[in-house]
């Protein structure tokens, strides 16, 4: 084998002259594994989910169809036994325990049969399962063909991966709860195995039943399972390898030496409907064309991809460009009238107005108007206050439920003042942030803003990125927004660039009582852009402060800016110049897409806060597609793990040698590895251990005293006559 991660590549051919597909060297658990699962062995020969067939809502939320064939299903068999099962040259032999032979370290003097398994080959492998061993699979191939080929272009597109390890769909599998494995590939090696049941004579099928293995064989891999999951040993199925094309499809081999079946080369059309052929038949270059085969390997090399030419690739991305514009989704149309996103949340586009410099909004207690500078009323509405209350009440609990990544309040703080003395001035600052990493019409809003006991409206001075009503695009923009009723009110935008320092500030600049009604009236500005600046009047005292990042239209974490953005210097002034000591405000996060707020000082005249957004607070970008953790296998037990250069030894303490230093007598079993160059080795964390030719480290397997079978430790021993300078890189006391 050409790659040190071929083991199972050779486990599967040792394995092959049994007729129940191919042998899996890493059994995988049974509830990822199983007739109708879609997926792909990588590099490493570890299995990589996709989708399952019959999961049809998982179908649907990853954009594959369903197969519109129908799947039938054969009879699960459950009442298999086998036996051990081996490569095709390892010989079985039994070993006659009543002449006398010493017990076998690891066996127990009760196990009915002893057998020995060996080979004069260079390797060869052995699998023990537990009964029963239960046999699920498919009838016929041509459903799945048939979904493989309509589903091609969506997974090249989503798991790039496949393009070079192939698609398999699993049509059967056999699965145990337990089961041993062990490959070796050393000439001569010998194996001794005891089992508790019936026995079979030398020649038939094997024993069947529980094992135990012996102490002093290394290599042996146990798997367990837990609840109702299986480990699978062998499976069946389709393989179907992408492969690039250049003009008219070839016929060759598979990529794979153990692969005796030839791929048979579909020409492009084969994955499209008759509608695109047209299409693709004006395409030189087609990505990948699918051919189909039942292989016996699952790990077939990659193919060679030659490389496209400038004439080819610009053909090539018309078509894509052609592809994506017939796939993407259009936008509704809307029956009434056109909403639009504002700081405080979707409005009828006409209920937002934009306000003229230097005039200003005054709300009475039944009609808000805005009127000029001069004492022109330029627009006036009935005043109900319904629509921001009804907002508003969705952000104040202390409560709150998380809202998705695409819209809403994602991370801040408020806090209401219940004191005589009403605010007159709110401050923050803050630093624009970086421009986001990628651009997908997203629209952000970064703002300190104060609200009405009734929560009847919010006024903001507010950041924005992207578009919104006030206008933008591309970039950063400052405006203040006055929401009251059912009415939102803004200034006009003024671009400003990633880095710049803001000061959002709101002031309660007078106020006055007229026939009962009492009107106070506020300011809203980024100190030093006079465009930002709106005046309001309104009956209401703006008793609630917030510090807010709200999000609309995001589809991806990285559609927020990197890094983190600080709202500092928060200062609170009461109308009576005194400031709260400490103002205990409640934060609300969006943990589940790492989006948080976090108070870090609630001082009173000089607070701050912070807003953070998971892997972007050190300027990483995450990964855009989802990251899908693969279950966790806890039931595994190794022997020691040997480099190739590494060679065992046992050493047999029958024959007078002296004890070895740091071994108890009690040990059941004593090996030597012995390395033949230079190596440089560090093991489990223990100090580095020094290597030179000849050196030995001695390890020792003991069995445990209340349960033989299981646990082994390991003694690392100094090599005697080696002095203990040039020991000094050996573990003395811990082992």
């Amino acid at each position: 084998m050409s790659s040190k991660w071929d083991l199972d590549v050779l486990y599967a051919d040792l394995m092959s002259n049994h007729p129940f597909g191919v042998a899996l060297y890493r059994p995988q658990p049974r509830s990822i594994f199983s007739p109708g699962s879609i997926g792909y062995f990588d590099g490493f020969g570890a299995w990589n989910p996709i989708a399952h067939l019959e999961d049809h809502e998982d179908l649907q939320a990853k954009g594959l169809s369903q197969a519109k064939d129908k799947l039938e299903r054969a009879p699960i068999e459950t009442g298999i036994k086998w036996g051990p099962k081996t490569s095709a040259d390892v010989r079985e032999r039994k070993i006659e325990l009543s002449s006398g032979l010493a017990p076998i370290p690891g066996i127990p003097v009760t196990a009915s049969a002893v057998f020995s398994y060996s080979t004069d080959k260079d390797d060869g492998a052995i699998l023990l399962t537990a009964p029963p061993i239960t046999f699920e699979r498919y009838y016929h191939s041509t459903p799945f063909k048939n979904w493989c080929k309509e589903n091609a272009l969506t997974i090249l597109k989503n798991w790039e991966e496949v393009k070079d390890y192939g698609l398999w769909v699993i049509t059967s599998v056999h699965s145990t709860k337990k089961c041993a494995i062990n490959l070796w590939r050393t000439r001569r090696k010998e194996f001794k195995v005891g089992f508790d049941a019936n026995i079979a004579s030398l020649g038939q099928l094997g024993p069947n039943g529980d094992w135990h293995l012996s102490q002093t064989d290394e290599g042996w891999g146990e798997y367990t399972t837990d609840g109702d999951d299986q480990s699978v040993v062998f499976f069946g199925g389709l393989k179907f390898q992408y492969t690039w094309i250049m003009g008219k499809a070839r016929s060759s081999k598979a990529f794979s030496p153990l692969c005796s079946l030839k791929c048979i080369r579909k020409t492009p059309s084969c994955l499209a409907t008759p509608k695109q052929r047209s299409l693709l038949q004006k395409v030189k270059y087609l990505l990948y064309a699918l051919p189909f085969t039942m292989l016996m390997c699952p790990y077939s090399r990659p193919p060679h991809n030659p490389k496209m030419s400038i004439k080819g690739f610009v053909k090539f991305a018309l078509f894509a460009a052609h592809v994506f514009a017939s796939i993407a989704t259009p936008l509704e149309g809307r029956a009434g009238e056109e909403l639009v996103q504002t700081p405080a949340g979707l409005f009828p586009k006409s209920n937002v107005h934009a306000v003229p410099e230097g005039a200003k909004v005054h709300q009475s207690p039944t009609e808000v108007k805005i009127v000029a500078s001069n004492g022109t009323v330029l627009h006036s509405t009935p005043y109900t206050g319904s629509k921001a209350a009804g907002i508003l009440q969705n952000i104040t609990s202390a409560g709150a439920s998380r809202r998705s990544l695409q819209s809403g309040y994602i991370a801040y703080t408020y806090w209401q003042d219940t004191g005589s003395s009403p605010i007159s001035f709110f401050g923050t600052n803050w630093n624009v942030p970086p421009t986001p990493y990628t651009w997908d019409g997203q629209l952000l809003y970064w703002w300190n803003g104060l609200v009405p006991g009734d929560l009847g409206g919010i006024l903001q001075p507010v950041l924005q990125y992207g578009i919104s009503p006030a206008g933008g695009g591309e970039f950063y923009s400052i405006a203040s927004w006055w929401l009251i009723g059912n009415d939102v009110y803004h200034t006009g935008i003024t671009q400003v660039s990633p880095g710049t320092f803001l000061q959002g500030q709101m002031f309660l600049t007078s106020t006055s009582t007229s026939g009962g009604v009492t009107t106070y009236d506020y300011s809203s500005t980024f100190v030093g852009y006079p465009a930002s600046t709106i005046t309001a009047s309104t009956t209401g005292v703006l008793s609630w402060a917030y510090e807010a990042l709200e999000i609309y239209t995001t589809e991806q974490i990285t559609d927020l800016p990197a890094g983190t953005t600080e709202f500092s210097g928060v200062e609170i002034t009461y109308q009576n110049g005194q400031h709260p000591a400490t103002i205990p405000w409640t934060a609300v996060s969006d943990p589940t897409d790492g989006i948080t707020m976090t108070v870090l000082s609630n001082d009173g005249s000089s607070g701050s806060l912070l807003i953070t957004e998971s892997l972007l607070r050190k300027g990483l970008e995450p990964p855009a597609e989802d990251l899908e953790k693969a279950p966790v296998d806890n039931g595994i037990t190794w022997g020691p793990m040997i480099s190739s250069n590494v060679k065992s030894t046992k050493i047999d303490l029958s024959g007078g040698v002296a004890p070895v230093t740091g071994i108890p007598v009690t040990a059941s079993a004593v090996y030597s590895y012995a390395i033949d160059r230079d190596t440089l080795k560090q093991v489990s964390g223990l100090p580095t251990l020094r290597g030179a030719p000849g050196r030995e480290n001695v390890i020792a397997t003991v069995a445990d005293p209340e349960n033989e079978n299981e646990s082994l430790e390991l003694q690392f021993e100094k090599h005697l006559g080696v002095d203990d300078e040039d020991d000094a890189g050996l573990p003395d006391e811990e082992w």
